[in-house]
């Protein structure tokens, strides 16, 4: 039986802000302004991940004065032995902190100087935990895939520095230990932290540190596309470029993207001349075309069993248009069968149990949906 649409408000509501402990809380105080800004000094929590590998190949190419990786304290020891690899080009590099000095893998973020720069790239269910001991002083910046992450942070923690950046490096896990990247860039607003950025990660054969005018455009223009590409892509079990050549698909991310988009709108992220329907869409479009075999990140974490980024993606949209008394259907079918299908993937099952046993009821899933959005289409039509 198929999850109601209502259940994806209530997905929504919930994934908002998750229930932290309250010690966390008490370990940040409020940031002194005496803290003087280290230029090149960076830390890394999550740097055997995609993105973080990136970031970490980076900034040793790029000679930050001091580069710290921060990992669970049970893993300081292996990395410290094995390293960290990670594949760019037709190159494979074995990050080893015994060839550079100025990496220090670390197992608590209380063994980072204050005024060091802190990106956070781990999965979005794993930031609050992450944060646990995160120092007055650390300029924090977060680069997780979707919305509200920032929200959840001052929430909890309303004395840390927050900032937020946006990730188009493409990057993904190699079966074991190793990270592929391939290049890309990473947006961060205008101002001192994008110039310390772009000095600790100067590497630009790795990626590209831009700035931009408006982060939190950016941001919302990068969730539109995930919104869509993510979960359709998981949903249909296709590759990127058939959400473009098969006109059901199609249908369903245009009207995907454009509910984002009016609610970006009605909290006042687009202003209405700014056509950002048509950036986004132009943008899904030559995503598709460039990396047509490319899977995406919720299809791999799927796979995988792992938890999927819908909670900061379509259910945050969701959450957003109840909010605002603005409808988008489709956005919440996707959260309310997305929330659903992670609960039973999660359980006990392999991928290719869940699809013998499940597999049937995506189908049905992609069905309806594909008939909602062309429901949706009519209405804007008529």
């Amino acid at each position: 039986m198929l999850p109601t649409i209502q259940g994806a408000q209530q997905v929504a509501r919930s994934s908002l802000i998750p229930t932290i402990k309250s010690s966390i809380a008490a370990g940040v105080r409020h940031v002194s302004n005496s803290v003087a800004p280290i230029r090149n000094k960076v830390a890394i929590i999550g740097p055997a991940g995609a993105i973080g590998a990136s970031l970490l190949l980076n900034a040793v190419n790029a000679q930050a004065d001091d580069v710290y990786a921060v990992v669970r304290p049970s893993r300081v020891t292996e990395i410290h032995e094995k390293g960290i690899s990670v594949k760019h080009g037709d190159t494979t590099t074995v990050v080893m902190p015994s060839k550079h000095p100025s990496l220090h893998v670390v197992g608590s973020l209380k063994d980072v100087p204050e005024g060091t720069i802190v990106v956070n790239t781990v999965k979005n269910h794993q930031l609050m935990d992450s944060l646990k001991d995160l120092q007055p002083g650390h300029e924090l910046v977060l680069i997780q895939n979707g919305l509200g992450h920032d929200e959840q942070v001052q929430k909890v923690l309303p004395g840390a520095k927050v900032h937020k950046a946006i990730s188009y490096v493409a990057a993904r896990q190699l079966p074991g230990r190793g990270v592929q990247t391939q290049g890309g860039y990473v947006q961060i607003g205008a101002g001192a932290l994008a110039e310390r950025l772009k000095s600790a990660f100067a590497d630009q054969s790795v990626f590209e540190v831009r700035e931009v005018p408006d982060i939190t455009v950016a941001q919302w223009q990068k969730a539109a596309l995930n919104c869509a590409l993510n979960p359709l892509a998981t949903i249909f079990g296709c590759k990127m470029s058939e959400l473009s050549e098969n006109e059901d698909y199609h249908t369903v991310a245009k009207v995907v993207l454009a509910e984002v988009c009016n609610v970006g709108e009605k909290v006042g992220v687009f202003r209405p001349g700014d056509n950002a329907y048509s950036a986004v869409y132009n943008e899904f479009q030559r995503l598709t075309a460039k990396f047509p075999d490319h899977p995406t990140s919720m299809q791999l974490s799927f796979k995988a069993g792992e938890k999927t980024e819908i909670p900061a993606l379509n259910a945050y949209v969701a959450g957003k248009g109840k909010e605002l008394g603005i409808a988008v259907p489709v956005n919440e079918f996707i959260a309310t069968s997305m929330a659903h299908f992670d609960d039973v993937r999660r359980g006990s099952l392999n991928h290719d149990q869940f699809q013998l046993e499940h597999g049937g009821t995506l189908s049905e899933t992609g069905q309806h949906l594909v008939d909602l959005a062309k429901h949706q289409l009519r209405l804007t039509e008529a």
